[in-house]
């Protein structure tokens, strides 16, 4: 699972429920403890000013900030955002702009009258 798809999992799991435990998550995703700590931690970051989500012991809730931020975010703006983060993404991109016959060419050494 992508770290994005999992902020998504993890916020829409915290939207239908006012509170959930570690065993909760582990439960939906079989996440370690590690990993779903890490996830959180790093979509407390993104959404800084928008919303957090808050550990007490083993119990997660989510406080929010800025309701239409957040419906944002749930609308998929994390994924629009992430779509270059995946190099795969990037090089369809990248030929996809490009004429193919340029990129043919350079794959064999040459780019039109120059050596590349």
């Amino acid at each position: 699972m992508g770290i994005v798809n999992r902020w998504y999992d993890i916020l829409k799991l915290l939207l239908a429920h006012d509170q959930l435990t570690a065993e909760d998550f582990k439960k939906n995703f079989s996440l370690t403890p590690h990993t779903l700590k890490n996830s959180i931690h790093l979509l407390n970051e993104e959404m800084v000013g928008i919303a957090h989500i808050h550990q007490d012991k083993h119990i997660y809730t989510l406080q929010i900030f800025d309701f239409q931020e957040l419906d944002n975010i749930m609308s998929g703006s994390f994924k629009r955002e992430s779509d270059f983060n995946s190099s795969t993404k990037r090089i369809a991109y990248l030929l996809k702009k490009t004429d193919p016959r340029t990129w043919l060419s350079c794959h064999y050494g040459y780019c039109g009258r120059t050596i590349c």
